[in-house]
């Protein structure tokens, strides 16, 4: 199967995952994601509000895009404030109530994945605004979703997926205004390519935080071929496999100061 904007690198490691990624609905995709301790949308959640929301225009709602958005994972907490054990627990705003949290009205979440199954299930459920299944890594966006990604303040991705950065985030700067990025790049992945297309196109990066526990892997072997992965790039086994979790770096890109 070809990688998809949820997959991280290693392909063999997500088998778990490819079959459950694009379905009616994410039970039993959340089931297999909760044991694995997947924790980094909460991270993710944080910095938006910490950094973003609480800095926004009063009057126009934050434009976020949440890049391989899936079944809607951010939105549960960014909009209706969801712990993140609930969402694992298919206890979704279509079935407890549309309310939104403080701070939900603040942002508008415009879903992008190719699974055209989830993103349905994420705008049916509220859980983004708009949605769309357009493939960045073959080429620029269509007209409906050039014209969303046109005015995205910032762009979020917490599913580490890795090799897809570069022409994901390409097709977004050519489309949107010079958006700030928050994203989760796993410890095992190379992040040269990513860090000259900053520096192409005026950006500055700084990691928020290091070594971010990610989720749990999936059986031995991964965890063996992550930590050989972040050791040929200069990472430590202690950064790699941080209490038993797969680590991220979640990093902030914005565009340089002139």
């Amino acid at each position: 199967m070809s990688p998809t904007p949820s997959q991280s690198d290693d392909g063999e490691a997500n088998v778990a995952f490819d079959d459950l990624y694009d379905l009616a609905g994410p039970g039993r995709y959340y089931a297999q994601l909760g044991r694995t301790g997947y924790r980094i949308p909460s991270v993710v959640a944080d910095v938006v509000r910490e950094r973003f929301t609480s800095v926004r225009d009063p009057g126009r709602p934050l434009h976020v895009l949440d890049l391989a958005c899936g079944y809607g994972f951010n939105g549960a907490l960014l909009l209706h404030g969801m712990p993140i054990d609930e969402v694992f627990g298919g206890d979704t705003p279509s079935s407890a109530g549309s309310e939104l949290c403080d701070g939900g009205a603040d942002i508008h979440l415009v879903g992008l994945d190719i699974a055209c199954n989830a993103v349905r299930y994420a705008v049916q459920a509220g859980l983004v605004h708009e949605g769309f299944t357009d493939d960045l890594t073959a080429g620029p966006p269509g007209a409906a979703c050039a014209v969303a990604l046109s005015s995205i303040d910032l762009v979020i991705e917490s599913g580490a997926i890795g090799q897809l950065y570069v022409p994901c985030f390409t097709a977004i700067l050519d489309a949107a205004d010079r958006p700030s990025f928050v994203y989760c790049p796993r410890i095992d992945v190379d992040q040269g390519p990513v860090d000259e297309l900053w520096q192409r196109r005026g950006y500055e990066c700084q990691t928020l935080r290091a070594a971010e526990p990610y989720r749990r892997p999936l059986d031995a072997e991964e965890a063996a071929m992550v930590t050989s992965a972040a050791m040929r790039l200069g990472r430590s086994v202690d950064e790699s496999i941080v209490d038993g979790y797969i680590t991220v770096d979640v990093r902030l890109a914005r565009p340089a100061v002139r």
